[in-house]
């Protein structure tokens, strides 16, 4: 009898769907990743055979039906888990968000701003960066850019133009971090394969063809920010592995939400402006369709592949209670305004995360009083439509997540 709570979480990206669903002699597993918990259902059931009978209490041994699974697992929200100066180097949890939503960037390189920035124009030394891209500048406290998340808009050449203000012009030799960003893509990212392995004897199993089907992003000021992901799984089976199969436990270093920013502005306007929200809550609608077929992978295997449906995306607000969001409110339809939220989450080296929704409009029912540990406030629901910007899907991704 082993304790339960000892695991191991494992992964690799599949060359191929389903690659090894028939050989698991074959499966091999790259990363070992520290999640919170896991919760794998692998369901299999047997028909009933419903032959009809002479006597009224018989019955016959049914059928066996195809091995489906969802298998969810919680971690934190971590950063790069290394200060990012430099260049990047794609975190296990950025894989799997950016696989999961579709659309990656770890291409950006950190640098330096140069002399005669402004709070919008950055000239910049040693740095790469991508239009539409997420970056940090500066320090908490330096009173310029104070460490918080900018946007990117054409980096070309230097100087970059930002399409959110810093608090004030940077000064020559800050720092500009540069971030991994995940954004939603209409077009799914490579499936996984997992291991869910105790020390027990036997107690090993594989989920096989697993693709992300919805992520939960919990954030509270003042906790460590988590995800919650749960994937569809096209089939499962138990195989005996001596565990640890990957030795080495990757790195999950993540701060509390303290110490960001929450950048609120009209569309198209770069004009530093803040909103002092004490609570934030993000959803995601997201949606998988499996691609039912005769796969030839097993014998009890019928999903063939997988098709993202559409995600809605949505971030609500509450702050000390004015009525500037029931004016927003009242312009509907084509009158409505249009405007760009970027949520710095922290500021601490390596363990900072970002969101950004470049075109929000106001949702929902109309804002009104509510309570936050006695006080009055308000709440507002602002939709993710995609940005005005379409080079390209990240510039016109509907939201953004950054870690650095």
């Amino acid at each position: 009898m082993g304790i339960f709570a000892l695991k191991e979480i494992s992964y690799a990206t599949e060359a191929s769907f389903a690659e090894y669903a028939s050989v698991p002699a074959s499966v091999t597993f790259s990363k070992r990743i520290p999640v919170l918990d896991v919760r794998p259902d692998f369901g299999q059931e047997r028909s009933n055979d419903g032959s009809l009978q002479v006597r009224a209490n018989h019955t016959r041994p049914g059928y066996l039906g195809p091995r489906r699974a969802t298998l969810e697992i919680d971690v934190f929200w971590c950063g790069h888990n290394a200060v990012c100066t430099g260049a990047l180097t794609e975190t296990w949890l950025q894989e799997l968000l950016s696989d999961g939503f579709g659309g990656g960037d770890v291409t950006q390189v950190g640098g330096t701003v140069t002399a005669g920035a402004t709070a919008t124009s950055i000239p910049f030394s040693g740095a790469t960066l991508v239009r539409g891209g997420l970056i940090r500048i500066g320090a908490k406290g330096d009173a310029r850019a104070d460490g918080q998340y900018a946007v990117v808009g054409t980096p070309i050449t230097t100087p970059a133009t930002l399409l959110t203000a810093c608090a004030a012009a940077p000064a020559n030799a800050d720092v500009i971090y540069a971030a991994q960003i995940v954004y939603p893509s209409e077009t799914l990212g490579a499936s996984k394969r997992f291991l869910i392995g105790s020390p027990t004897a036997d107690a090993q199993y594989f989920a096989i063809g697993c693709q992300l089907g919805t992520a939960t992003l919990r954030l509270a000021v003042g906790e460590l920010p988590r995800w919650t992901l749960r994937y569809t799984v096209a089939r499962w089976l138990r195989y005996t592995k001596s565990v640890p199969v990957v030795a080495t436990l990757e790195e999950a270093k993540v701060a509390i939400w303290a110490s960001g920013s929450i950048y609120y502005q009209t569309t198209g306007t770069a004009t530093h402006a803040t909103v002092a929200a004490n609570e934030i809550e993000v959803t995601l609608e997201m949606g998988l369709a499996a691609l039912d077929g005769l796969a030839t992978g097993a014998t009890d295997m019928t999903i063939v592949g997988y098709q993202r449906m559409p995600l809605r995306a949505s971030i609500s607000l509450s702050k000390a209670f004015a009525t500037d969001w029931d004016t927003l409110f009242d312009l509907d339809g084509s009158d409505a305004t249009y405007k760009h939220i970027l949520i710095t989450g922290g500021t601490t080296d390596g363990k900072t995360t970002a969101i950004y929704a470049p075109r929000a409009y106001i949702d929902g029912t109309r804002p009104g009083v509510v309570d936050y540990r006695g006080v009055v406030n308000t709440k507002a629901v602002f939709r993710c439509a995609e940005g005005p910007d379409e080079t390209n899907e990240l510039t016109r991704s509907c939201i953004r997540f950054a870690s650095a």
